[in-house]
């Protein structure tokens, strides 16, 4: 229903897309570096725990950058496909028909809670 009210209204499917993907690029981007962020510290963690006792930490563990840079770049992909692809298939139904779906739905769930009509 989201995505059929702006499509009612006149947008255009390609307006609809970009304001999916204007949405979904930042999402995408803070949870791809907060991941990149948690590795790394949690990947010293897990020495710290493992070495707690030593006076010397045998290891210098440092994360790869080239896989943490393939897994931000997947994470952006990822964002970016699961904001996009539920707009690309709203862009192509028809937005009346979600409208009234809605309408109906609505009107059960108010029924529900309303039996003699006091809506």
């Amino acid at each position: 229903m989201r995505k059929a009210l702006p499509l009612t209204l006149g947008a255009s499917k390609g307006r609809i897309l970009q304001q999916a993907f204007t949405e979904s690029l930042p999402l995408a981007v803070m949870g791809g570096v907060l991941g990149v962020a948690i590795a790394w510290v949690g990947a010293g963690l897990i020495v710290r725990l493992e070495f707690r006792h030593a006076l010397v930490v045998p290891v210098h563990l440092s994360p790869s950058l080239p896989v943490l840079g393939f897994c931000l770049a997947l994470s952006i992909v990822t964002g970016l496909i699961a904001g996009m692809v539920p707009a690309w298939l709203a862009s192509r139904t028809d937005p009346m028909e979600d409208t009234r779906h809605v309408a109906v739905v609505n009107q059960a769930f108010a029924h529900s809670f309303f039996p003699n009509g006091d809506t």
